[in-house]
């Protein structure tokens, strides 16, 4: 595998870790694993913050609010035009039986019965577009209130009532969320200077004691005098670890 210089691994899509050693054991120690950024797709002015850092959750659990007045009365309006447009359409089928009735007993032209034809085509139209904008007012609404996707624990809490919510470009995150059943998560410092290669995806024994684990690397940080590295446990983890608990990478040759 060619060595990769530092000053050059942020700009690669799978960096590789040079100069690791192959046969010795690499302290590393387990850590919970990735928290998750939530946040709500719709820009507005936070109502309620319902949470604090540190504070269980439970899954559909609301966490805090955007201000809801202009939704709801959205929600209703685009509604109460839906029903109006659901009733024209349906007026408008039943003039276009009519008319091809009509047109069967040749009391009535081709053209008449086109003109109906299309009124009905186009009341079908307005009815369909009626029911999306209700679609997307109730979504909008609903998107106003964040609420836990699972079970776990807040972790940091960027919003307070009255502020302003804007995700004209991007969605800003609100909550950082830990969640009860993230995979144990491996980090450990490693100094360069060394042989051996380390790439993201690599698969790498990790030991405790007796007990033996797999785990996938995800991040290559270059940091001051060698590199940070996080792997992901995959497959069936040994009972009883837990973070903070001191282990071993086994690198491969």
């Amino acid at each position: 595998m060619n060595r990769i210089p530092a000053t050059l691994v942020m700009f690669l899509l799978t960096p590789v870790l040079p100069g690791l050693a192959g046969a010795a054991d690499l302290p590393a120690r387990l850590v919970a694993g990735a928290d998750r950024d939530l946040g709500v797709p719709i820009s507005g002015v936070v109502t309620r913050v319902d949470v604090s850092p540190g504070d269980r959750v439970e899954a559909g659990e609301e966490l805090l609010r955007l201000e809801q007045s202009g939704l709801s009365a959205k929600r209703q309006a685009t509604r109460a035009r839906m029903e109006s447009e659901e009733l024209a359409w349906e007026e408008a089928r039943r003039e276009k039986e009519r008319a091809q009735t009509l047109y069967d007993r040749t009391e009535l032209s081709d053209h008449d019965l086109q003109i109906a034809i299309n009124e009905a085509a186009a009341a079908k139209a307005d009815y369909r577009e009626a029911v999306a904008a209700y679609e997307q007012a109730r979504l909008d609404h609903d998107y106003s209130r964040l609420q836990a996707p699972v079970a776990g624990e807040v972790v940091a809490v960027d919003a307070y009532r009255g502020m302003a919510v804007s995700n004209r470009d991007r969605v800003r995150t609100l909550v950082r969320f830990q969640p009860d059943e993230a995979p144990l998560a491996v980090v450990a410092q490693l100094e360069t200077g060394e042989d051996g290669d380390l790439a993201v995806g690599e698969n790498v024994p990790v030991v405790r004691g007796d007990d033996r684990a797999e785990a996938v690397v995800r991040e290559l940080e270059p940091v001051e005098g060698g590199w940070r590295v996080r792997l992901v446990l995959e497959g069936e983890v040994p009972e009883g670890w837990r973070p903070g608990h001191a282990v071993k990478l086994e690198v491969p040759e």
